[in-house]
This record gives C-alpha cells, sequence and structure tokens, in this order.
C-alpha cells in the first residue's frame, strides 16, 4: 500500500476546511464567500493558540432579553468563530488585519481581546469552514457541490455540474453587487436577474418570476442591511 493510500482515509475525517477547498466546492470565489461572511449568513472559524481572551455570556435581563456579562479573562486555544463585523477588516486588508471579537461555535459565549491588548493578525488563509456550517448551508441553499473523482494516482480530480437555477440566480447577484448594479428594490432587481437567467437556460427552463423573487429575498435584504417585502 501506497504512503498516499495510507491517508486516504482521513480524507473523509475532516471538520474543517480551507476557504480554497469551499470556494471549490461551491465554484465560487473567495469574494462571494466574503460577502456572505460578512453579512452573518455563513459562519467563519479560525484556530487560536495562547490567546488572552474576555470571555462573556449571554444571561438573561429583565424584560426577558439577553445582555452579554463579562464571566473571566482566559488564555484560550482552539477554534473559535470571528464577529461578522470583523471579518470585513480581514477581507478588505492587504495581507492581514488585527481581529478582536469572537464567539464560541455554540454560541453560547462571546469573546474580545482584553483592552489595550493587541488581537491575532488573521489573513484570508486563516479561515475555516466547519463540516457542520458547510452542510447546513448547502442544504439551505440548495447548493449542489462540485462532484470529486479519485483517480488511479489518489488524487481527486474535480468534475463540474450544472448549477441549480438558485445557485445561479445568486451568482448573477454577486456579480452585479460586485460591480454596483443592484436597483434599488427587491422587484426591481429580480426582473434584471430574471432576464439574465432567462438568457442563460432559455425559456423552459427559465423559473417563474415569483421564484425568483422568493430566492433572492433574503440576499437582497441582506445587502440592503434592512428586511424588503
Amino acid at each position: 500500500m501506497s504512503m498516499w493510500n495510507m491517508f486516504m482515509p482521513w480524507r473523509e475525517k475532516k471538520d474543517h476546511y480551507s476557504f480554497a477547498e469551499i470556494a471549490d466546492r461551491w465554484r465560487l470565489s473567495t469574494q462571494d464567500l466574503g460577502y456572505f461572511a460578512e453579512r452573518g449568513l455563513l459562519e467563519v472559524q479560525t484556530w487560536l493558540s495562547d490567546v488572552l481572551l474576555s470571555q462573556y455570556a449571554l444571561k438573561k435581563i429583565e424584560g426577558g432579553t439577553f445582555a452579554a456579562v463579562q464571566t473571566r479573562i482566559v488564555s484560550e486555544t482552539g477554534y473559535f468563530v470571528i464577529d461578522p463585523d470583523e471579518l470585513r477588516k480581514v477581507f478588505r486588508a492587504l495581507q492581514s488585519a488585527e481581529v478582536r471579537k469572537f464567539a464560541s461555535p455554540n454560541g453560547q459565549d462571546l469573546y474580545s481581546i482584553p483592552f489595550n491588548a493587541v488581537g491575532p493578525s488573521i489573513g484570508i488563509g486563516a479561515l475555516e469552514i466547519s463540516l457542520q456550517e458547510r452542510d447546513r448551508f448547502e442544504i439551505e441553499n440548495n447548493l449542489k457541490p462540485r462532484a470529486s473523482n479519485v483517480n488511479k494516482t489518489g488524487l481527486s480530480s474535480p468534475s463540474i455540474g450544472r448549477p441549480s437555477v438558485k445557485q445561479l440566480i445568486i451568482e448573477h447577484f454577486i456579480k452585479r453587487a460586485a460591480h454596483g448594479e443592484i436597483k434599488p428594490t427587491l422587484y426591481a432587481e429580480a426582473r434584471d436577474i430574471h432576464v439574465l437567467v432567462q438568457d442563460k437556460l432559455g425559456n423552459a427552463q427559465t423559473p417563474a418570476f415569483k421564484t425568483v423573487v422568493n430566492n433572492l429575498r433574503p440576499y437582497f435584504a441582506a445587502h440592503k442591511g434592512e428586511e424588503h417585502p
């Protein structure tokens, strides 16, 4: 048995994936992934090693609402979720950016870098998506991942499949957002994308305008930072 084949089983046991791996699986760019991550639609983690953190727990206060209450200062090692606002700095940095706010993967605890302390410098290469988050995002967005075939050398070679209608709608929206072409209302934007999808798929396979609106709604709302009817 070759050394490569000895380690092949580990390929199926990964619990975290790099941005490059996820981008290839979903046929999206890292900029596309960043769009979802910055808006809190995709949870992004990173590994911290012996980092001093202020820990906060969500406590129920008067009125039934929750507030973050500091519990202790700890030195932690492990995976942490990066706050979406902090991710904006990472995606806009030339190489890396200081990150100061995190959460535990289970969402129960919040963390921040203590006052006057320097936070870890994180670049896109240090960003990861957990297996659970990858599967959740795929199911909720009806994504069909790129298939992968293992050839006789043991290396996986990708085979490109046809994107789903929803994926095509979102891809058009992301490209338009990147070029500042988004219309002021959801329905105006949906009309433009409906035409683009029709040009791509033809009349027979193009979804109804209402389908385009429904698929586009959460992404348009996230882009505008508010709810749209």
